[in-house]
């Protein structure tokens, strides 16, 4: 009986430190454009993109390219296929 009072304890323990209790912020798909992807057709090769229209913080995401999922309002996020041409353009 001790042995599974034990167990017990220790598993509760294991799954408390599971727990997520951090807010996750969703951006919902008619969120305002904050950092000026409206500017970008889809379909244009990523060397067309104009800089002027990039702002500073601007990332080009490649096929099979790690991003961080921190959200950022004034990030541009311009992603291409691998051909080069723009698939997605988002704020974040």
């Amino acid at each position: 009986m001790k042995t599974a009072w034990c167990g017990l304890i220790v598993a509760a323990t294991v799954l408390a430190g599971c727990a997520r209790d951090e807010a996750i912020e969703i951006v919902e798909d008619n969120a305002p454009d904050t950092c000026g992807a409206d500017l970008f057709p889809l379909g244009i090769h990523i060397d067309d993109a104009g800089d002027a229209e990039r702002s500073a913080e601007t990332r080009v995401i490649r096929p099979g390219d790690a991003v961080t999922a921190d959200f950022s309002a004034a990030r541009l996020n311009l992603v291409v296929d691998g051909d080069g041409l723009l698939t997605e353009a988002y704020c974040g």
